[in-house]
């Protein structure tokens, strides 16, 4: 009796198992890339801003290995509005939203009735706001006499070059005009009498109103 209860759930348990190694046999690789601006020295993950292109893509596997899907159809999901549907589109480009700036983009792959089920995959991508750091030779905040470069690093802007935006330098409240650009010398006189200085530079894009940044630099000459 004992033995024909146990040969009885094993022949039950045998489905089960072969469709858990049917579902975990199903991978997908996906990727990523945002068409922004940044600094050609950075090393880290560009992140897209206001309309940046976003290209997303995949590779769906079994057993390890790329499955042709040229036939499949696949539904692509943006932020759960449909965006593009059709047999084998592995990858679509959409301009990040200005609106999500601060957020994410939730993209939703769906490769329908692949043997019999929908296989899917979510993918996240973070939107940044535009960014910028004045790079300067002052480390502690202080400054004496003589002439200095200060440099504007950008980072996470739709544009293509630097000269697409806008720079408005300030000096303790006193504006330059956005003739100078991202990088200006400073010159501190040698009969300068200690004060405290404050720059501040407000970068917009000269094609959005919405990508701006603001950066503020406190120093003290002595």
């Amino acid at each position: 009796m004992l033995y024909k209860l146990f040969l009885s759930i094993l022949i039950n348990l045998v489905p089960l198992w072969a469709l858990a190694q049917t579902a975990a046999d199903i991978d997908f690789i996906t990727s990523w890339r945002a068409r922004s601006y940044v600094e050609p020295t950075y090393l880290g993950r560009v992140l897209p801003t206001y309309g940046t292109p976003v290209e997303v893509s995949f590779e769906m596997l079994e057993n390890n290995k790329p499955v042709n899907l040229s036939n499949q159809i696949i539904n692509w999901v943006v932020d759960n509005a449909p965006f593009r549907s059709g047999p084998g589109l592995q990858n679509i480009t959409f301009p990040a939203d200005p609106l999500q700036a601060g957020s994410e983009h939730v993209v939703k792959i769906a490769v329908t009735d692949y043997k019999g089920s929908d296989r899917t995959r979510l993918v996240r991508i973070p939107i940044r706001r535009p960014e910028a750091v004045i790079k300067t030779p002052f480390t502690r905040g202080e400054a004496g006499p003589g002439t200095y470069e200060l440099k504007t690093r950008l980072f996470y802007w739709n544009i293509t070059n630097p000269n697409d935006l806008a720079y408005i330098w300030s000096s303790n409240g006193e504006g330059a005009g956005d003739a100078a650009g991202p990088n200006i010398i400073l010159t501190i006189s040698p009969q300068a009498q200690p004060y405290p200085l404050r720059l501040s530079l407000n970068i917009r894009s000269r094609a959005n109103d919405l990508e701006t940044a603001t950066i503020n630099l406190s120093l003290v000459v002595k």
